[in-house]
This record gives C-alpha cells, sequence and structure tokens, in this order.
C-alpha cells in the first residue's frame, strides 16, 4: 500500500508556497472568505487556496480563489538544478472586484499581496523566487477576472545526496 506521507517535490514546494501566502494576514483578509478563520489561517488551504487552477465554470461557490501550479523548464546545464516557473492567478468575480475602503481591485490588491510575500523570497530552501511576468484577464463570459504571477527559482534537480535515482 502506497505511504500517504510520501510527496512529491512539487507537493513539498507547492505546500509551502501555500503556507507563505495564507501565513499574510492582508492575503486572507482580502480573500475575504467566511469559511477562513483569520486566526487559523491554514483553513483557507483547499478552501480558497489551492494546489491547482481552480476554473470558475466548474465550481461550486462564487469566490476569490488562488491558485498555484509549478512548471519546470528541466534542467539547466548543470544537471543538478533546473528551473521552475511557480505560477499564482488570483481568481475574483465580478460582483466582488471593488474592495470598500481600498483603491483598486480585489485582484490587483491580491496580486500586490502575493508580490510581497513572493518576490525575491528564499524562505522555500532555493534561490530566490523572483517575478518576471504579471497578467490580467477576464473569463468565464466575464463573470471572473484574474490576475497571474509568474515567478522563476532554480532547484535541485530532485537528486538524492547528489545522485541522480536511476533503477
Amino acid at each position: 500500500m502506497r505511504n500517504g506521507d510520501k510527496q512529491s517535490e512539487v507537493t513539498k514546494l507547492k505546500r509551502e508556497i501555500i503556507k507563505l501566502l495564507y501565513s499574510n494576514p492582508e492575503i486572507i483578509e482580502i480573500l475575504d472568505n467566511e469559511q477562513v478563520d483569520p486566526d487559523c489561517p491554514d483553513t483557507a488551504e483547499w478552501v480558497c487556496i489551492f494546489p491547482y487552477v481552480k476554473l470558475a465554470n466548474i465550481q461550486e461557490e462564487v469566490g476569490t480563489f488562488i491558485g498555484v501550479t509549478i512548471d519546470s523548464n528541466g534542467p539547466l546545464e548543470n544537471d543538478r538544478f533546473k528551473q521552475l516557473l511557480v505560477t499564482v492567478t488570483a481568481f475574483c468575480p465580478i460582483t466582488n472586484m471593488q474592495v470598500k475602503g481600498q483603491k483598486g481591485t480585489r485582484t490587483d490588491i491580491l496580486a500586490g499581496d502575493i508580490s510581497e510575500t513572493l518576490n525575491w523570497n528564499r524562505s522555500l530552501g532555493m534561490f530566490r523566487l523572483k517575478l518576471v511576468n504579471e497578467q490580467e484577464g477576464v473569463m468565464s463570459a466575464q463573470q471572473y477576472y484574474f490576475r497571474t504571477l509568474q515567478f522563476t527559482a532554480i532547484r535541485g534537480n530532485d537528486l538524492k545526496k547528489g545522485q541522480a535515482n536511476i533503477h
């Protein structure tokens, strides 16, 4: 039977990024979700912060969400490292875009908080995350707006004790 505690490197990295996001009280506040307890912000995971992109046309509830995806461009010139592309997307329904008492749309404010949390961050045990792209868009018959931030990072190439896992 498969060990339920076993995690891939991608899963570990996503969990670390999600923890950084929900540890920021400003992100929790702007997500504005009644199911998330600000005193216990890890309740945001799987409620409004997901380790995948949650698409508006297949979701069950209307709300503001964050999705995290990770892609790899493969090994660099040195096989011990690979370049990651970490994509964080904030989705918000048009009915919730305005934030009372704040300037800017909810997606822009949330993206700013995400950028402040992740850009140049070194706490993930790798080289710094670096913001390389930011994009805005609309989806689902203009009912949801989104802002996508892409970060690059260099990470070890899944080597065990400096050796490739070749069987």
